[in-house]
């Protein structure tokens, strides 16, 4: 089976692997690699919503350098997201030093399962 969701225009699909014909899930090449990021209005409630269908929550509801409040889950199909909501307009410059800060402060770079 599979889940598709139109965005701005733009179909993704996400499906049930099916070997038969070339078609695998994210874990057959050992993990996802890449990650969908979703604009929403509440990253808070899709993160909930996500949850209670089947996905498997990687990183919490936070508020991040970028200006972001976001969480990154797994969905049932094997694929990561990240679900995120703008709460601050910040400038380029402001950005990058609030990225350099999160770095220096020993910040994980990468969220494992």
């Amino acid at each position: 089976m599979h889940a598709a969701t139109l965005i701005h225009g733009s179909l993704i699909v996400v499906m049930d692997e099916m070997p038969e014909v070339g078609l695998h899930s994210p874990d057959y090449y050992g993990g996802a690699a890449f990650s969908i990021l979703l604009n929403c209005d509440d990253a808070s409630a899709a993160t909930a919503r996500a949850v209670e269908a089947g996905a498997e929550r990687l990183a919490p509801v936070q508020d991040t350098f970028s200006g972001d409040r976001h969480a990154l889950v797994r969905c049932p199909y094997g694929h990561r997201w990240i679900l995120s909501t703008r709460t601050e307009g910040l400038t380029f410059a402001e950005t990058q030093f609030r990225f350099t800060t999160w770095l220096a402060s020993g910040a994980p770079t990468e969220t494992t399962n």
